[in-house]
């Protein structure tokens, strides 16, 4: 299971459907018992996250890591990234065990894993950018409500937004302070972006996903 794929991080043996391996960050790249495409990779993190619905902000540096180990496992292996899929599960089939899925060349997938399973952004999966997008926005728009409540609408006026590249541009008088979270060095084609976002507290629920996924992803 990917639960026994994550407490493998620490071992010596690590087996040999195992691409790579970064301890220092708890995470492990296996190839996929059920491949969606011709080359299928699973990034797995060592932590026990049940899926993609419960990240925090706190968790954007494990979103960026597991995305940049993806990108260096697809360049040893010399697999071509201009057509890559890259994403996390809503609420994911079992085992319930969050993994980033990174999928080459899309165009080889099958009709119902490119549209349906893996669609990129839809009511199931989600892009690496477009999480990135949505925990910023929550995590702005707490701070906003934080910053009105706790001084009474006196003191602090400092109140965060999010620009329409996921970073956060503090503003306070007329200065500005901006903080961006990149993704990785890597081709935007692997992890565009889709705009907008919902601003809640945390990711929350989102829209329903399909309840009938078909074969590839495990």
């Amino acid at each position: 299971s990917l639960c026994d794929w994550s407490s493998a991080v620490g071992s010596s043996d690590l087996g040999p459907d195992v691409v790579a391996c970064e301890r220092a960050l708890g995470l492990v790249v296996i190839l996929a018992e059920r491949p969606a495409a011709p080359h299928h990779l699973l990034v797995v993190p060592a932590r026990h996250i049940v899926d993609a619905r419960r990240l925090t902000f706190d968790d954007v540096p494990l979103i960026q890591s597991m995305v940049k180990l993806a990108l260096e496992a697809l360049s040893r292996r010399k697999i071509p990234m201009e057509d890559c899929r890259m994403g996390f599960f809503w609420s994911g089939p079992s085992p319930k065990h969050l993994r980033l899925h990174v999928l080459s060349p899309a165009s080889r997938m099958s009709f119902l894993n490119k549209n349906l399973a893996f669609r990129p952004d839809s009511a199931s999966f989600v892009t690496p950018q477009a999480l990135l997008n949505r925990l910023c926005v929550a995590h702005a728009a707490q701070q906003r409500r934080e910053c009105t409540s706790g001084a009474g609408g006196g003191g602090n006026n400092t109140a965060p937004f999010v620009n329409k590249n996921g970073s956060h541009t503090f503003h306070s008088g007329t200065s500005a302070a901006t903080t961006s979270l990149p993704l990785a060095d890597a081709s935007s084609a692997s992890v565009a972006a889709k705009e907008g976002a919902p601003a809640r507290s945390s990711v929350g629920n989102p829209p329903r996903a399909q309840e009938h996924l078909p074969s590839g992803t495990s």
